[in-house]
């Protein structure tokens, strides 16, 4: 008689816990901007980073790849999606 309600826990309290897990999932994000250096690892970066360099430095000449990912987090369908002027700002770690 016991295994029983202790199976009927157990049974219960996994869907609870499987409940609050995708609750707690954050929505996603309209608009992600991601940056990948196509000259990270190369012999420079190596070079830099046994100087006391971080490996993920941008040295002059890198190539970097931008990605810019929308994602429509509304009900309705997005028509007439543009671009603004999206302007960057470069910190080079100088005052």
């Amino acid at each position: 008689m016991r295994q029983p309600r202790i199976l009927v826990f157990l049974v219960l309290l996994s869907a609870a816990v499987g409940r609050l897990a995708a609750a707690q999932e954050a929505p996603p994000e309209a608009l992600v901007v991601t940056a990948e250096n196509l000259m990270a690892g190369d012999e420079r970066h190596e070079a830099w980073v046994e100087k006391g360099g971080s490996a993920t430095d941008v040295l002059p000449g890198d190539v970097i790849r931008y990605a810019l990912r929308f994602t429509n987090t509304q009900a309705e369908p997005v028509r007439k999606l543009a671009a603004a002027s999206i302007s960057w700002r470069l910190n080079s770690g100088s005052s």
